[in-house]
C-alpha cells in the first residue's frame, strides 16, 4: 500500500509525463495554425458589448425614399477585402456581416417589387387600364436610383448575388434567405426577449427593448475600407 509520500511523488511523475507529451505535441505539430488573412487578425480584435435593440422607423420605408438609409449599411465597396497570401500575391474575400446585409437589401428589393405590381393592379382594377403603364406610384428598381453608380458599387454587387441575377431573379431571393438563416442559427443569440401587452391587449414579442452582447461593426466598416480591392495600393 502506497503511503502518502509515494502517492505525492506518482502524481508529480505523472504530471510531469502529460506535461512532456504535451510539450512533444507542440513541438512536432506546431503552434496552432492560424491564417495570416487580416480577417482573423480581426476576428480576433472583436470585442462585445451591451446594445439595446430598438425601433428604427427610417428602415420601415418601401419607399425610393428610404433607400438612402439602406444605402449607408454598406460601404461603397459592398464590403470586400483583399488578403496577401504566404506567396505575395493577393486574393479577394468578403465579410460575412456585409453579405448578410446585402442579402436584407436584396429582399428588401424584392419586396419593393411585390408591393409597386400590387399597386399597379390596383390601380388597373380602379381605372381601367391595361398593358405595361406605369404610374405615378410606381416604385422604380431600388438597384437603379436614377444616379450613376460607381464601378466598385457595380462590381461588388455581381459578386455578391451569389451568381444570380438583380432582385428580379428569385434564385437570388431564395440564396439569401437560406445563407440568412445559417448565419442566424450560426450566430446562436440565446437571449431572452420577453413579451409585453400589445395594442389589443394580447401579450408580443417584438425584440425591442432587449440588451444583446455584441459584436462591434466599426472594426468591420474600418477593415473594408483599409483594405479595399479597389483601394489604390491593391488596383
Amino acid at each position: 500500500m502506497l503511503n502518502v509520500s509515494s502517492r505525492a511523488n506518482l502524481c508529480l511523475a505523472f504530471s510531469v509525463l502529460v506535461l512532456c507529451i504535451f510539450g512533444l505535441l507542440y513541438i512536432f505539430e506546431g503552434p496552432p495554425v492560424s491564417s495570416n488573412s487580416i480577417l482573423s487578425a480581426l476576428q480576433n480584435d472583436i470585442r462585445r458589448h451591451a446594445v439595446t435593440f430598438e425601433q428604427h422607423l427610417e428602415f420601415y420605408d418601401l419607399t425610393t425614399a428610404g433607400d438612402g438609409n439602406w444605402s449607408t449599411i454598406l460601404p461603397n465597396n459592398g464590403g470586400f477585402v483583399v488578403q496577401k497570401q504566404r506567396g505575395g500575391s493577393y486574393s479577394m474575400a468578403g465579410i460575412t456581416m456585409f453579405h448578410q446585409l446585402h442579402c436584407l437589401q436584396m429582399i428588401r428589393g424584392g419586396i419593393q417589387e411585390l408591393e409597386s405590381e400590387t399597386k399597379r393592379l390596383k390601380l388597373r382594377q380602379v381605372t381601367g387600364r391595361h398593358g405595361d403603364e406605369e404610374d405615378e406610384h410606381t416604385i422604380p428598381d431600388p438597384g437603379t436610383t436614377g444616379e450613376d453608380e460607381d464601378d466598385d458599387e457595380a462590381v461588388s454587387e455581381g459578386i455578391h448575388d451569389g451568381g444570380h441575377g438583380g432582385t428580379h431573379d428569385s434564385k437570388h431571393w431564395v440564396h439569401c434567405l437560406d445563407y440568412l438563416m445559417q448565419g442566424i442559427l450560426c450566430a446562436a443569440d440565446g437571449t431572452i426577449e420577453g413579451a409585453h401587452d400589445g395594442p389589443n391587449g394580447a401579450l408580443r414579442i417584438d425584440g425591442y427593448g432587449v440588451t444583446h452582447q455584441c459584436h462591434s461593426s466599426n472594426k468591420l466598416f474600418e477593415m473594408a475600407g483599409s483594405h479595399s480591392p479597389f483601394a489604390q495600393q491593391f488596383s
